[in-house]
């Protein structure tokens, strides 16, 4: 059987501040953004997470549930409890009960927060997909994502996948910049754009890049993206 862990009554405290600066809530079923980042730490190569329209998959043992437990205090499976203590940024030796580790902490918990980890989650879009447009119409499309990770986003830009304009295409630049980003920060990213001349429904797709690679190669399948209707 797998060891299980709780927080310190003092270490709930260091959590519920690390929560908070994080910007999420206790109990609020669908505040899905530390269960997607937990999951992509424990299991990062299979976790899909597209947006909340399609829905998402969490690692197992990642859970409403435990997350509620894990902050309330109560335990929960060892890796799940390193998951979630990496996704707030706390140290693990200030907030695990050792009276039940017999003093010391297991050493399987330690690689999950000393490993870099680049990851982010989406959290709103200003135009919603499938926003009607008038012909050659211009518009600001902007999308608010979270660093979840525990890596800076330095140099980035938001890159346009495929061509940036033709026939029956949304027209925009190649790539714009991201803002310097720090762990746990949100970044809202605006893209100036224009509804192609025909009618047609039409999508554009971007991705992050870091020196003209992609900062997460198999992961996000989808990118950030926009769908519009132009008549």
């Amino acid at each position: 059987m797998s060891s299980r862990f709780k927080v310190t009554e003092k270490g709930r405290e260091i959590v519920r501040q690390a929560r908070e600066k994080m910007g999420w809530k206790t109990t609020n079923p669908g505040n899905h953004e530390p269960l997607v980042a937990a999951s992509k730490i424990l299991n990062p190569d299979t976790v899909i997470y597209e947006n909340a329209y399609y829905g998402e998959v969490y690692a197992d043992g990642i859970n409403t549930s435990s997350w509620k437990r894990f902050l309330e205090g109560h335990k929960v499976a060892e890796r799940v409890f390193c998951a979630y203590c990496s996704v707030l940024k706390v140290e693990l030796k200030d907030v695990i009960d050792l009276s039940e580790t017999e003093g010391s902490i297991p050493f399987v918990l330690l690689p999950l927060t000393s490993d870099p980890q680049d990851t982010s989650v989406f959290i709103s879009v200003k135009i919603p997909d499938g926003t009607i447009m008038e012909r050659g119409e211009e518009f600001i499309q902007a999308w608010k994502i979270r660093n979840t990770g525990n890596v800076i986003w330095r140099n980035r830009k938001l890159t346009r996948q495929g061509a940036c304009k033709g026939l029956g295409l949304i027209s925009s630049p190649r790539h714009v910049k991201i803002p310097l980003t720090n762990p746990g920060e949100s970044v809202e990213i605006s893209v100036k754009l224009k509804a192609p001349e025909v009618e047609t429904t039409t999508y554009a797709l971007w991705k992050m890049t870091l020196n003209d690679e992609l900062c997460f190669p198999d992961r996000y399948k989808h990118g950030l993206f926009t769908v519009i209707h132009v008549l």
